[in-house]
């Protein structure tokens, strides 16, 4: 935890202001996703509750030569569009009694005010963890086309929104006569045929735990890795004895195996536990684009930030009737989102 997170007097009457709490939150480093690790969404703030997007049709196009003095080219404009998307608002509440301090051990030196400051940073830190998860979830989404909420209904299908249908390539990984190569090169040459004028560095896949078991123990895929070696703790090893689900390139893609699930709240207050990735799925994407991806954080639902920019995460304290306690609110108002949900193709075990 940042050490000036929290500090100082609780009861002093300016000490946590919402405007404090807002920073002292986002101070709290992201540690949750990979996907936040891949870097493929970039985050930027805007001052107001909607994003509007500038859809135009445009591909890049080679110029020919013209004699010297000759006009140039006219630049022809696409049929452009504009659509308007809403930000989700996702608040989360919890709430600091006397009883949560009143049997905590003071460190040394400690006072009542300084035990305070430290269970209100650790609640901080665990709602804003919920957040950072919520948004991997949702970015996730995005890279999968279909932004999901908590409790399963649809946020946004980018594919819906943008008016493409999604490419499905059948890897038929119970067929051992398949040339798996052969289906990684459909997956790149639909992506690079997707791009619309945009660039990528590369092509990686997620893969759910059923598909990357079938996907490494296929047989051209073993036997294109058995003449592979790695460099493992000053040693070299066969690649098929290592835990490769960290990832590794097969045609020219980066294959990962992503084994992180959610809880689900269900209607009537159970939790279902879902998987990020489908077991049979593997969902692929372009990797160093600069127009494709993007998250945009609207700002709080509060009078102190309106028509400010937007931040990750937002926090505000309240105290109880009687003084019994502090309310502590947390909101987060983020939009993962895919511009060309075209390059976004799903891998399947089956034909």
């Amino acid at each position: 935890m940042p050490p000036d997170v929290i500090s100082g007097n609780p009861f002093t009457p300016d000490q946590y202001t919402c405007a404090d709490l807002t920073k002292s939150i986002n101070m709290f480093p992201n540690r949750y996703g990979r996907i936040r690790q891949l870097g493929i969404f970039p985050e930027r703030g805007i001052n107001t509750r909607h994003v509007a997007v500038y859809i135009d049709n445009n591909v890049l196009t080679l110029l020919p030569s013209r004699p010297l003095g000759s006009p140039g080219t006219r630049h022809e404009h696409g049929k452009a569009t504009i659509k308007s998307f809403a930000i989700p608002h996702i608040p989360h509440d919890d709430s600091l009694k006397a009883a949560d301090i009143q049997l905590m051990r003071p460190r040394p030196g400690e006072d009542y005010p300084g035990m305070y400051a430290r269970v209100l940073a650790r609640r901080l830190e665990t709602m804003k963890a919920k957040h950072d998860q919520t948004l991997e979830y949702h970015r996730l989404g995005a890279l999968k086309g279909i932004v999901l909420d908590a409790d399963g209904s649809t946020l946004y299908n980018w594919f819906t929104e943008f008016g493409v249908s999604q490419t499905v390539v059948g890897f038929d990984l119970t067929n051992a006569n398949t040339e798996v190569m052969l289906k990684c090169l459909a997956v790149r040459r639909a992506i690079e045929t997707s791009l619309m004028g945009d660039t990528m560095t590369g092509v990686m896949g997620i893969c759910g735990k059923g598909f990357f078991d079938k996907f490494t123990t296929h047989k051209s895929v073993k036997e294109a890795y058995q003449t592979h070696v790695k460099l493992l703790n000053g040693r070299q090893v066969n690649v098929l004895e290592t835990d490769m689900r960290s990832g590794f390139f097969f045609g020219n893609i980066l294959f990962e195996e992503y084994n992180a699930s959610v809880d689900r709240i269900n209607a009537n207050g159970s939790k279902t536990s879902v998987a990020f990735v489908g077991d049979d799925d593997c969902h692929f994407f372009p990797l160093g684009t600069q127009e494709t991806f993007d998250t945009v954080f609207a700002p709080a639902d509060m009078i102190d930030f309106a028509g400010t920019e937007g931040l990750p995460a937002y926090a505000s304290l309240e105290p109880m009737d009687h003084g019994r306690g502090t309310d502590i609110h947390t909101q987060s108002n983020p939009l993962a989102i895919c511009y060309r949900p075209k390059v976004l193709v799903k891998g399947t075990v089956a034909a």
